[in-house]
C-alpha cells in the first residue's frame, strides 16, 4: 500500500507548501529548509539589529534582512560568490526563501538581490 504524505507549511511563510511532485519546480529546494533554521535561530534578525543600513530607504528594492538571507543561503548551498545569485534570480523557492515579504508577493517581485559592478 502507499503512503500519502501531507505538505509541509514553513514557519517562516504560511502561504508556502512543500509537497513531494514528480515535476521539478526548483532546483534549490534546500533554501527552504535552510530558511526555516534561519528564522527558527534568530541569527538574522540579530545581524540587522546590529548593522546600520544607510542607503535611502526610498530608492530600496530589497531589505537589509533580505541581501543578508541571500548571501547566507548562497554560501550554505555551495554557491561560490554573490554573482551566483543572478542563476537563482527567478527560482521560486530561493526567492521565497530569501524575501522578508509574506504569502506570495516574492514571486511577483524583482527577484533576488543580485551583485552589480561598478567600472
Amino acid at each position: 500500500m502507499g503512503e500519502t504524505l501531507q505538505p509541509v507549511t514553513t514557519g517562516f511563510n504560511r502561504s508556502l507548501r512543500v509537497v513531494c511532485r514528480p515535476d521539478r519546480l526548483t532546483g534549490d529546494p534546500g533554501a527552504v529548509l535552510l530558511r526555516e533554521v534561519l528564522e527558527r535561530s534568530g541569527i538574522i534578525s540579530w545581524m540587522t539589529a546590529r548593522l546600520k543600513d544607510t542607503r535611502r530607504q526610498v530608492d530600496v528594492t530589497h531589505d537589509l534582512a533580505s541581501l543578508i538571507r541571500t548571501a547566507v543561503l548562497l554560501a550554505a548551498q555551495g554557491w561560490r560568490d554573490h554573482d551566483d545569485a543572478d542563476a537563482l534570480r527567478h527560482d521560486p523557492a530561493f526567492r521565497l526563501a530569501a524575501s522578508s515579504a509574506a504569502g506570495l508577493t516574492p514571486l511577483n517581485g524583482p527577484g533576488l538581490a543580485v551583485a552589480r559592478h561598478c567600472g
